[in-house]
């Protein structure tokens, strides 16, 4: 992207954010919504442009302008706020107090999550188990040597009485 490129860009932009200024001048009921000229030049560029009329060509480079633009927007953010000690001890404190539950939540939600593992797993190990009895898929050396193959089968056993319970009462009694 050249300098030369990066201005024509901003001329179409400018642009069309003039004439969504004039569309909502003119249009009462587009001023009565509070709708900014800049959003209304952006779906008149949308609508005009190649995703649905193709009447004016929008740069590519259009798509690139959020990464870039997005860092000044962000460092004026602070102008003209006024940062106290109380202010900024508010706000660690509101930032701690959303990192805990964040880091609560992500350790909750793994935590599931690998129990729903190791759940699904233990119950694949005993269909195998139920289907390869005679030991001819798996070999047995090979199930004696694998270090999680027998604890993950008998985790299954805790949830296969309660599986079995809920499938009689329910389903084989009806």
């Amino acid at each position: 992207m050249t300098v030369s490129s990066l201005f024509d860009d901003m001329i179409i932009i400018a642009l069309f954010m003039l004439a969504g200024f004039f569309i909502r001048e003119i249009i009462k009921p587009v001023q009565k919504l509070f709708l900014p000229s800049s959003l209304i030049g952006g779906l008149l560029a949308l609508i005009l442009g190649q995703q649905v009329l193709g009447v004016v060509e929008i740069p590519e480079s259009f798509s690139s302008f959020s990464n870039v633009l997005i860092a000044p927007i962000m460092a004026a953010l602070l102008f003209g706020v006024t940062l106290n000690r109380k202010k900024i001890v508010g706000f660690l404190d509101y930032i701690c107090v959303e990192q805990a539950i964040y880091g609560m939540q992500m350790c909750l939600g793994a935590g599931l999550g690998a129990l729903k593992f190791l759940l699904l797993v233990s119950l694949l190990i005993c269909v195998v188990e139920f289907i390869d009895s005679d030991n001819t898929m798996i070999d047995r050396t090979m199930k004696e040597e694998s270090v999680l193959y027998y604890p993950i089968e008998s985790f299954a056993g805790m949830f296969f009485p309660a599986a079995k319970e809920v499938t009689e009462q329910y389903i084989l009694n009806t």
